[in-house]
């Protein structure tokens, strides 16, 4: 389960994975759920993904844990990098030897025979 600090403008959330940052969405405020700061609760919220693998929460709701909750007590993983990403997808949805030169051109192959490879 989480648990809140407060300062200034940002919010700590600890979890038993590690400290989250997050921000308090515009219809909250610190003194509307002061009395959550230091006791588990369960957050509803966005979170925003930032391209030094950082991430942050938007707090949109908090409420005091319910059974089902527990499921959801977990730090998103961070993002990988785009080009993390692309390779990934190329490897996993291709086909045929499209990995095996992707990213490899130009090298010493002509183009003609680039196009066998393909």
């Amino acid at each position: 389960m989480e648990e809140l600090k407060y300062s200034k403008l940002q919010v700590k959330i600890n979890t038993e994975k590690g400290t989250t940052n997050g921000f308090l969405s515009e219809g909250l405020s610190a003194e509307t759920i002061a009395h959550y700061w230091g006791r588990e609760i369960t957050i509803t919220g966005t979170t925003h993904f930032k391209s030094d693998r950082s991430s942050i929460v938007e707090i949109k709701q908090i409420h005091r844990p319910n059974i089902g909750d527990s499921y959801f007590s977990k730090k998103p993983n961070q993002g990988l990098p785009i080009e993390e990403q692309i390779k990934d997808q190329i490897e996993k949805k291709s086909g045929g030897n499209m990995t095996s030169i992707a990213g490899k051109w130009p090298g010493e192959e002509t183009f003609e025979e680039l196009l066998k490879l393909l």
